[in-house]
């Protein structure tokens, strides 16, 4: 009966094992669709803000490039000696560019026209590169959000069937529990019945005389 209660014990000792990784995989997995819920949520955030972005910068584009191309168009169809209309090479009246190219010409020199057409082509490589890398960076947070959303989607059945597992492995242990202490009780009964029939055999012995 000791040895089957050191087996038993042993038996439990395995079982409140995997009763406590049994809760640790639940708890990861729980752990896992919060992180993924997490990552959605983020990612979406991100890509709304960042088309927001892209849509500012992109009007910014648009703007800064008609500026640019209407004053440089300006300073090619007119000079401070000749500020007379001029045609474009299809022999068209720029009508528009030449009266805003009239009324700048009015106080900035060519110089400083030139130098404020380099300036805004400047600035829209420079958008023109942002714009290039936020579509980068967003193609990338979109496949991160796809993948995080298949997890999401898959993990509650993993939490299920780890949560099943749980339930089993606490179920075992209870039982090994019990059949350890019922044995237990049972070792004690029967080492409380032997002493009871050493005693009683003593007692039937003859009394030595002394």
């Amino acid at each position: 009966m000791a040895v089957k209660l050191g087996d038993m014990v042993e038996e439990e000792t395995v079982a409140k094992k995997g009763a406590v990784e049994a809760t640790q995989a639940r708890a990861e997995a729980e752990s896992t669709l919060a992180t993924a819920k997490k990552a959605v949520a983020e990612g979406t955030k991100a890509l709304q803000e960042t088309s927001t972005t892209v849509l500012e910068r992109a009007l910014a584009l648009v703007a800064s490039r008609a500026v640019a191309e209407l004053r440089e168009g300006a300073i090619q169809e007119v000079t401070p000696t000749n500020p007379t209309l001029g045609r474009n090479t299809d022999g068209t009246s720029p009508a528009a560019v030449s009266i805003v190219a009239a009324e700048t010409l009015s106080y900035k020199t060519p110089d400083q026209l030139n130098a404020e057409v380099r300036s805004l082509k400047d600035r829209l490589n420079e958008l023109e590169q942002f714009l290039a890398s936020t579509y980068v960076a967003a193609t990338k947070t979109k496949s991160t959000i796809v993948t995080a959303d298949q997890v999401a989607q898959k993990t509650p059945q993993v939490i299920a069937e780890r949560t099943k597992a749980e339930v089993e492995a606490a179920r075992e242990l209870a039982e090994a529990e019990t059949e350890r202490k019922r044995q237990e009780q049972e070792l004690v009964d029967q080492k409380k019945h032997i002493e009871e029939l050493k005693a009683k055999y003593l007692s039937t012995l003859p009394k030595r005389e002394g």
